[in-house]
């Protein structure tokens, strides 16, 4: 089956900013991505946009065609949505696309903005994701939910605080090496450990800013990066998406993740290898 090749990428600087639009960020990445592949918005077959609460921060439904328009093109373009993992979808539509020979070269990635919101209409808007008639209604919060996937995770297989303390702490510090992190500061695990409790286990530290932003990939399959002469050194050599139940107490275990096992499986069995490799 055809690769897909990573020609070129582009990021926004990410944090809070009320006053930028969502198009008008996608945008900026999108073209950055093009300019790093050497390429420009004519030569795109498609667009692959993914986006949560963009309905509601935006107040903006069928988005593809305007971003679409925002990169110069009117090339055919289409919004995905899947949640937390919207441009991770994206991305992986657009592989396909490319793989089936649909399309020679696409931008695909993804943007959100919450801050224009206020607090209370982004965790609103988060709560989307959940099950609102079993869940939201309930009085389910994200900061709740997984607290008590990770008190499930710690009874069945161990860990405590100072463990995720760690992951926060290497978190930080990746963020002092990427000029475009939102918040980047050096922590500790005591500073980590000494932070306000939000939902036990989980304090200020183990969770993440409202932060606004975007970032794109432009994808090309091997025949035009070998004919128009473009890096074709990153191949995507395989992905795998997976499935599970949307409300938490519909699963089998709160301390286990089969839709990431499936999903990891796919992608091995796609790329032709094992974890062993």
């Amino acid at each position: 089956m055809t690769k897909a090749f990573i020609a070129g990428s582009g990021t926004t600087a990410f944090g809070s900013f009320p006053d930028r639009t969502g198009r008008d960020m996608f945008a900026e990445a999108g073209l950055a991505a093009l300019d790093d592949a050497g390429l420009s918005s004519g030569d795109l077959d498609e667009v692959f946009y993914g986006n949560f609460v963009g309905t509601l921060s935006e107040r903006q439904g069928h988005q593809g065609p305007l971003v679409a328009e925002a990169l110069g093109t009117t090339a055919p373009a289409r919004r995905v949505e899947s949640a937390c993992a919207s441009s991770g979808v994206a991305i992986r539509d657009a592989v396909r696309a490319v793989r089936a020979g649909d399309a020679d070269v696409v931008v695909a990635g993804g943007m959100e903005r919450m801050n224009n919101m206020g607090t209370a209409g982004a965790t609103d808007g988060l709560a989307r994701a959940a099950d609102d008639l079993f869940e939201v209604r309930a009085g389910v919060t994200f900061p709740a939910a997984y607290a008590l996937l990770t008190r499930a995770y710690f009874d069945a297989y161990g860990g405590d605080r100072t463990d995720l303390a760690h992951i926060a702490v290497k978190n930080h510090d990746n963020a002092l090496v990427n000029d475009h992190a939102h918040l980047r500061q050096e922590i500790t695990v005591d500073d980590v450990l000494e932070a306000p409790e939000i939902a036990a286990p989980l304090g200020l530290y183990d969770a993440c800013p409202i932060s606004d932003g975007a970032a794109a990939v432009v994808l090309c399959s091997p025949s035009y990066a070998a004919e128009h002469g473009l890096d074709s050194g990153v191949a995507i050599t395989g992905s795998g998406h997976g499935g599970d139940t949307m409300a938490l107490q519909d699963r089998q275990s709160l301390a286990k993740t089969p839709g990431t096992r499936e999903a990891a499986e796919a992608a091995y069995d796609d790329a032709g290898i094992g974890p062993d490799e």
